[in-house]
């Protein structure tokens, strides 16, 4: 069973994961530079992806390795903070590429994981 706080987490990345993929839709990087607001969104999503994970606990992560816990905790941080090195195309690409295989193991994990304790 993972306990309840890294469970709690575990749901963000889903959540948040697939927002990310809604927003974006079938848009490209010039479409969302186009559409501030939609890329700041998407954007935000991303991070909250990375911090849930980055609080995750090591234990928990260790249980899961097929779930890339250090991209993710680093896209958080280059977004924090190196913000200005953000580019559209970069966040298409990674949005696209990387959350549906995230998506897949995080569904994989809360079904295995039982309820919250």
């Amino acid at each position: 069973m993972i306990p309840g706080p890294d469970r709690w987490r575990l749901e963000h990345m889903r959540r948040y994961s697939q927002k990310a993929l809604d927003l974006l839709g079938q848009g490209d990087a010039e479409a969302l530079e186009a559409d501030e607001a939609r890329l700041l969104a998407i954007i935000a999503c991303v991070q909250i992806v990375g911090e849930a994970a980055n609080r995750v606990t090591l234990e928990t992560q260790a249980r899961f390795p097929g779930v890339p816990w250090r991209p993710a905790i680093d896209t958080r941080n280059v977004i924090v903070h190196q913000y200005f090195e953000i580019k559209a195309e970069l966040i298409v690409d990674s949005v696209r590429r990387d959350l549906p295989l995230l998506i897949k193991a995080l569904d994989r994990i809360l079904a295995e994981g039982g309820d919250i304790p």
